[in-house]
């Protein structure tokens, strides 16, 4: 029997909230702007997650039901067109009556048929399906105790974590759920981080569960079984424990951190930016076994003791933001905040033409000022021309006087100086200079009306370049996004570096606000990522030593990124042990990089850490060894039109910045003559340009010479000499035109010949048919037409500083020193991929075969280190291959591991006798998969030696 003061106390519940459920459905189906639209969803969503809240302390689970369902319908709205908005609002309006009948009479079969089937019509976005209806009706009319909701599952399987969309999926809705999925992620991960730093559990783990529930509901939307699954069961997890008031222990907060980043790798994944996780399986089994300990009432034993308990908070699904965005001020800034979705292929190819107009325009100014320099000659000459004409009228003049004095003597005999003949032609040249000057008068009219034209285009220019600077703005708006979208990636990426290395260390991150080109951010995720493993692996000390040495347990990686006027700055900071200066300075003498009686120079050996296929290490293991890197990172910095630089103290950490351009659209530089050449440096590269003749050159007594500038000294570089051309000798009575510029973190004065100015261009490749250039970035066309180098100077000094060094093969991420080659066996594409890539990431290269019988050719053409094969696959299977490597007698010692869902042991039986060497079952263990092949590759080596 339901309790009446229950239901009471949830008729008044619904009562006092049906105003502003009626105000909140009614926006919701009307025509308004997004901003509005969400803050009626959250509205409604609050009011709805209260009354559920309050349906499951008073044991109706089918209420319970019904308002998770109303709230996963509620999630996916603001995304849906308004004719469907409409109809579902219609829908909306009368479900407080429905609900109100039911609670009036709970055992009226009438009341509870019909709030059954309110939620089965086809005009909601996730209606109940008819089996769905029919255990919702015994849920509605079961008390606590009564009837238990469907037993959980037990085990995990591929398929409940598959993120392939439904067949029949609404690809708007779609859309709209990769959009928005990320930031909720994003916001689940900080929740339960913060836990992990001593965050008000009660207050996180609430948010955390509101944030699963509304990625549940929109990944069913959206067809996306794979995050629906494992958040459903993660939301019951984290209500158990808000509700509770319990903390998770070690090994509960170990499964929540791991689900938050396996959901976060998913959505990258269904967004097309990651492969998929392949300890996902795994992750959903972890899950699953905490969740059904919990619903066996055995969970408690892996809590702590419990926390303050406060009233639950309102639900709001501002909660499930994961960050807190400013409320939008009156109608013009709501209508400022509705979007429009546009394919990224649409906004590259505007970001593309915004690239061109620029130079187009560039060129047009160009002209412009060509012309008003000829128009200024011809002002010029037109001068010339009128002092010409007055001297020429001058002479007519004194010739008319001779003629009016000839005429008053009333010449004409033998001695005239004029007859008449000459009278004649005196007066035709007095009529043609008169035709003259009127004609240069005409002429001085058409320039005056040219100049006045050409100032009028040169203006008109001036606007068009104002309005493509402000097009060019707009366009970069559109690709901006907060560099805290990428925090959860990089988190990821000093977990799994310090679950490789058994070090303890956690990444803070500065500046996440600020909004940054995402094609930058992007480029920016590899680099980071080698910086953060290198800090983990090489910088942050083991647990021990840190408190050893007065530290905390746990190493701080630091983030911080802030804007200097057109570029963007990153600093990565630890507070580890710093560079090994010592193991630079041995590793460099033995690659002769260094003479023996090199003084030391701090700066100097930093450098060479960015060298192809530098390392310390003596042997290769997971993350490092292998000389690559620092060297990924320098290459692709560089490649992004930025530098970066190392400084570091010994016990005091490392700290490595990037300076790059805050938009790749066009870049700033400064044009430069050297040799008779215009070549183009980047205004990144650059600290001070000096006034033509400031400073003084100063010589030492090696014969090299310094720029002096106030009370800085800088040692003085030709840059001919560092393009590989003649520079002209310098002379110390004599200062050349200086720019001062920052060579692989030190700033020098380079000399050039002449500065021929500034512009803003776009940088383009040199096409597949010629090679890289070291120390050219590319080329950019200028105003006047001509093609100019973009140079990239820490090459070029780099080049010409290691000329005749022994600096080994130059190491590329295509074809970089691994720990030996593996062969994935799998007819699964996905399975292909995300093993591939686990692997990769783990230093192993990789070939991929779909079946036994391809396997068979690559081993053929290279014998790898170790096959990773599975069980069951078309043509020739996992056992059948194993066998015919077993009977070849170059084959004979490979390691083979299989990697299957079979886990009877007659497969296991049937895999030893065909000569498998290691049995692993899916879902397998990231760790464990490792620790096999390690094992198993040293014993490969030593077999191949032997045969050698």
């Amino acid at each position: 029997m339901h309790d009446p003061a229950v239901l009471e106390l949830l008729r008044t519940e619904l009562e006092e909230g049906l105003p502003i459920l009626a105000e909140a459905f009614a926006t919701l189906g009307a025509d308004e702007s997004d901003e509005t639209l969400i803050a009626a969803t959250e509205q409604a969503s609050a009011q709805i997650d209260c009354l559920r809240v309050a349906a499951e302390a008073g044991g109706l689970p089918g209420l319970e039901f019904v308002c998770d369902r109303l709230a996963d319908n509620l999630a996916v709205l603001p995304a849906s067109p308004v004719d469907e908005r409409s109809q579902i609002a219609e829908q909306l309006l009368g479900w407080p009556e429905t609900v109100m009948a039911y609670l009036l009479d709970p055992q009226s079969s009438d009341a509870v048929v019909a709030l059954a089937l309110h939620l089965t019509g086809d005009s909601w976005p996730q209606p109940l399906e008819e089996h769905e209806a029919d255990l919702l009706a015994e849920l509605l009319a079961a008390v606590e105790g009564d009837s238990a909701r469907p037993d959980r599952r037990q085990e995990a399987l591929p398929e409940d974590v598959s993120l392939i969309p439904s067949d029949d999926v609404n690809m708007d809705v779609f859309a709209a759920f990769v959009d928005d999925a990320p930031q909720h992620g994003q916001g689940l991960t900080q929740c339960l981080q913060s836990l992990t730093r001593g965050g008000d559990a009660r207050q996180e783990l609430d948010r955390a569960r509101r944030i699963a529930h509304t990625l549940k509901g929109a990944a069913a939307v959206a067809g996306v079984a794979g995050i629906a699954n494992l958040t459903h069961h993660l939301e019951d997890l984290l209500e158990y424990l808000a509700r509770t008031g319990q903390q998770p222990g070690e090994l509960v907060m170990s499964v929540l951190i791991d689900a938050g980043d396996c959901l976060e790798t998913m959505i990258d994944a269904v967004r097309g930016v990651d492969a998929e996780p392949d300890n996902a399986v795994a992750v959903l089994q972890s899950v699953l076994d905490l969740a059904n300990r919990m619903d066996r009432g055995e969970l408690e034993q892996f809590l702590t003791e419990q926390a303050p308990v406060a009233d639950p908070p309102a639900a709001t699904a501002a909660d499930d933001q994961p960050a807190e965005v400013p409320a939008a001020e009156g109608p013009a800034a709501a209508e400022a905040q509705t979007s429009l979705r546009v394919p990224t292929h649409t906004v590259d190819a505007l970001f593309r033409y915004a690239g061109e107009l620029s130079v187009a325009n560039a060129q047009l100014e160009a002209r412009v000022s060509g012309l008003l320099r000829i128009q200024q000659g011809f002002a010029e000459q037109d001068r010339v021309i009128q002092q010409r004409l007055f001297e020429l009228e001058d002479l007519i003049d004194i010739r008319d006087v001779a003629s009016a004095g000839y005429q008053l003597q009333g010449g004409g005999g033998d001695g005239d100086d004029f007859d008449r003949l000459e009278m004649d032609e005196y007066n035709e040249l007095h009529g043609c200079s008169r035709a003259l000057a009127e004609a240069i008068a005409d002429w001085r009219e058409l320039r005056i009306s040219m100049h006045d034209e050409l100032t009028a285009l040169r203006s008109m220019v001036s606007q068009q370049g104002r309005l493509h600077r402000a097009l060019e703005d707009s366009v970069l708006s559109t690709r901006l996004v907060p560099v805290a979208s990428v925090e959860g990636r990089l988190q990821r990426s000093l977990r799994q570096a310090c679950r490789a290395t058994g070090k303890e260390a956690e990444l803070r991150l500065e500046g996440g606000d600020l909004m940054i080109d995402t094609e930058l951010l992007q480029g920016l995720l590899d680099p980071l990522g080698h910086l953060l493993r290198n800090a983990v692996d090489h910088g942050i000390e083991e647990p021990e030593a840190r408190q050893a040495a007065g530290k905390p347990r746990h190493g701080v990686v630091t983030i911080s990124v802030r804007r200097d006027g057109n570029l963007i700055e990153w600093l990565c900071e630890d507070d580890g042990r710093g560079v090994d200066l010592d193991a630079v300075r041995r590793r460099a003498l033995e690659r002769g990089l260094l003479e023996t009686d090199a003084p030391d120079d701090p700066q100097a050996l930093t450098r060479l850490v960015f060298l192809p296929g530098f390392s310390t290490r003596d042997t290769v293991t997971r993350m490092s060894g292998r000389g690559v890197g620092l060297d990924v990172v320098y290459d692709r910095v560089r490649s992004l039109k930025g530098s970066v630089d190392l400084s570091t103290a010994a016990g005091g950490g490392s700290r490595f910045r990037l300076r790059l351009p805050a938009a790749l659209v066009t870049v700033h530089v400064l044009l430069l003559e050297v040799g008779g050449q215009t070549v183009a440096v980047p205004s990144s590269d650059l600290v001070q340009v000096p006034v033509p003749g400031a400073g003084r050159l100063e010589q030492d007594e090696q014969g090299e010479y310094w720029f002096e500038l106030g009370d800085q000294r800088h040692q003085l570089l030709q840059l001919a000499h560092l393009m590989g051309r003649v520079a002209a000798p310098l002379e110390p009575d004599f200062v050349p035109p200086v720019v001062l510029a920052r060579l692989d973190g030190s700033v020098r004065a380079l000399r050039v010949d002449r500065m021929v100015g500034s512009a803003n261009v776009v940088i383009k490749g040199f096409g597949v048919n010629l090679p890289r250039l070291r120390g050219v970035l590319g080329a950019a066309i200028l105003g006047n037409g001509a093609v100019a180098p973009v140079l990239d100077l820490s090459a070029l000094q780099r080049s010409v500083a290691m000329d005749g060094m022994d600096l080994g093969d130059p190491v590329v991420e295509g074809d970089m020193p691994s720990l030996g080659e593996i062969l994935v066996v799998d007819d699964s594409l996905s399975v292909r991929r995300s093993l591939s890539q686990f692997l990769e990431d783990s230093g192993y290269s990789v070939r991929q075969a779909r079946d036994g019988i391809e396997a068979v050719r690559a081993v053929e053409a290279q014998v790898p280190d170790l096959v990773l094969a599975d069980l069951e696959m078309p043509r020739m299977n996992g056992l059948e291959l194993t066998a015919h490597l077993r009977s070849r007698d170059d084959t004979r010692a490979l390691p083979v591991v299989m990697l299957t869902s079979r886990a009877m042991q007659k497969h296991r039986s049937q895999a030893a006798a065909a000569g498998v060497s290691e049995y692993l079952t899916k879902p397998f263990q990231e760790t464990e998969l490792l620790d096999v092949i390690e094992r198993l590759m040293p014993a490969m080596a030593q077999k191949s030696a032997a045969t050698a």
